[in-house]
């Protein structure tokens, strides 16, 4: 289902419950070839800790794929084009992507 704005905005700024990225392992695929693979904010993925990343956004990204659910506010910073109950599509661009 999805929200309309107002109920959105709620979920937003209150809810800090996981919501689930991707719908399969291929949507995870072709986003991270267009963002994390082609960003100079992006590390090595070997992080085993937020704090030891280079990126935030692709340290919960990579374990998100692996658990099925990133923190809301990663998926606010990447930019949420559509938001639903419990799931996000995130927008096509990362919103902190700078091309190497």
């Amino acid at each position: 289902m999805k929200l309309k704005k107002k109920e959105r905005k709620k979920y937003e700024l209150k809810d800090k419950r996981p919501i689930i990225p991707f719908s399969n392992g291929s949507e995870y695929d072709w986003w991270d070839n267009n963002n994390c693979s082609r960003c100079r904010n992006a590390g090595t993925r070997t992080a085993t800790t937020e704090a030891g990343a280079k990126c935030k956004l692709e340290y919960h990204l990579s374990l998100g794929i692996l658990i099925g659910e990133i923190p809301l506010w990663v998926a606010n910073e990447i930019g949420i084009a559509e938001m639903y109950s419990n799931s996000v599509s995130l927008e096509s661009k990362c919103r902190k992507f700078i091309k190497k």
